[in-house]
């Protein structure tokens, strides 16, 4: 017996991509005028207002989170099994990650996917995560090397981000926060653990920051 795969007819085909776009559309408008909406919908999940603010995803979530005090549950598609938490509650970001990290295991699933930190505290469980994380808290809470950082972190801030933020304020020049903020935490880190500050904070490499408002 032979089968063969016939096309969907172009009626079902056109009326599926009206179906589509008129949904994708609404929610557009209805988020639009809905700022705390809810990323969980009926059979679909998350799907759809995630595919309407990929572009903007952080913006978006960030909203969200506000509007449900620091704390989203929400799901994949049906039958996926999908089940996601998130969370900008410090309270919640504490209990996961420090006082009951036993309780939220990563998986070998998780090993796998970051392979190359297979053995480190980022992928490890159990006993070993333990061993891990009581060794890196007595070295990051070594006297010396917190007075090493809060050395570096002041005079990161006093020589560099403050007077990047005057110069901005003074002009009336607007400026990218998040790649301000990235640079001074790659200055910090490079500084650091290499002992070399690279100076993407100095005057000279912050003029790029800058917007011309014109």
């Amino acid at each position: 017996m032979a089968f063969s795969l016939l096309p969907p007819p172009p009626e079902l085909v056109i009326s599926t991509l009206v179906l589509v776009l008129s949904l994708y559309l609404y929610i557009k408008l209805w988020r639009s005028r809905n700022p705390q909406y809810t990323m969980d919908w009926p059979v679909l999940g998350m799907l759809p207002p995630l595919l309407a603010g990929l572009h903007n995803f952080q913006d978006e979530l960030t909203v969200v989170l506000a509007a449900c005090g620091c704390n989203l549950k929400a799901r994949g598609p049906l039958g996926t099994g999908m089940r996601f938490f998130v969370t900008a509650d410090p309270a919640n970001v504490r209990h996961i990650f420090t006082s009951n990290y036993a309780n939220y295991p990563k998986g070998e699933d998780f090993a796998d996917i970051f392979d190359i930190l297979r053995g480190t505290l980022f992928t490890v469980d159990g006993e070993p995560c333990r061993q891990q994380r009581a060794m890196n808290h007595s070295i990051l809470n070594n006297p010396r090397l917190l007075g090493i950082r809060a050395r570096l972190c002041r005079d990161k801030v006093v020589n560099g981000l403050l007077p990047f933020l005057a110069r901005m304020a003074s002009s009336r020049t607007p400026f990218d926060m998040e790649e301000l903020l990235t640079r001074l935490v790659f200055d910090l880190t490079a500084t650091l653990t290499l002992g070399v500050d690279p100076g993407y904070l100095s005057m000279s490499a912050t003029l790029t920051l800058g917007v011309d408002p014109g």
